[in-house]
């Protein structure tokens, strides 16, 4: 009975801040996006400037780490909102 009840008010605040969470989930999928992007972008010009390899190789691995934790926010909330976890792979 006692976890029924805790799991209404749980399901409760949730819906009281779905909106916010909604805003804070898309948000976080274009930020995802453009990460993806800006990770793809590094490899193009990491073939097309070799001699730049070495130092866009770090930038490409920085947007590689910050889609991984983009990735968690994203299925953290869509978990909370009772979602399917998003498709997207981190670069």
């Amino acid at each position: 009975l006692y976890s029924s009840a805790a799991s209404d008010v749980y399901k409760r605040q949730v819906i009281e801040y779905q909106e916010e969470l909604k805003k804070d989930l898309l948000t976080y999928e274009i930020d995802l996006n453009t990460v993806l992007e800006e990770a793809k972008e590094y490899q193009r010009l990491s073939a097309r400037y070799p001699k730049l390899q070495v130092q866009l190789q770090l930038h490409h691995t920085q947007a590689k780490e910050k889609s991984i934790k983009l990735l968690g926010k994203i299925n953290a909330l869509q978990t909370l909102l009772g979602n399917k976890t998003t498709e997207k792979q981190p670069c």
